[in-house]
């Protein structure tokens, strides 16, 4: 699922941030959201919830941060997964970040 996360080209980086370039997976989104939105859709309201995760093993050396753990294991690499939820309920789209909430000072704006 790597290719995924491959990113688009430069003239397809519009709306990206410093924190995550739009990828293959943002076209796929798009395109979900746009083939089931109708005439009364709307995103007045979305929910954002946000938990950290962490890598066993070799994983995480490109995304995964040292630093500080909800479970308790600040020894392992760890990166954010956010997903966004419409109003009734739908997901989205979903973003990861490497590290930690704490270590993201955009989080507190």
């Amino acid at each position: 699922m790597a290719w995924l996360g491959e990113e688009l080209p430069a003239d397809q980086q519009d709306g990206a941030t410093r924190f995550a370039p739009r990828c293959s997976k943002d076209l796929i989104e798009e395109h979900l959201f746009a083939h089931r939105r109708d005439l009364f859709s709307r995103l007045d309201l979305v929910f954002m919830d946000t938990t950290s995760l962490y890598f066993e093993g070799l994983g995480g050396q490109s995304i995964g941060q040292y630093g500080y753990s909800k479970d308790h294991r600040p020894d392992l690499r760890q990166m954010i997964l956010a997903v966004l939820i419409d109003g009734d309920g739908r997901p989205v789209c979903s973003e990861m970040w490497p590290g930690t909430l704490r270590r993201h000072p955009a989080w507190y704006r």
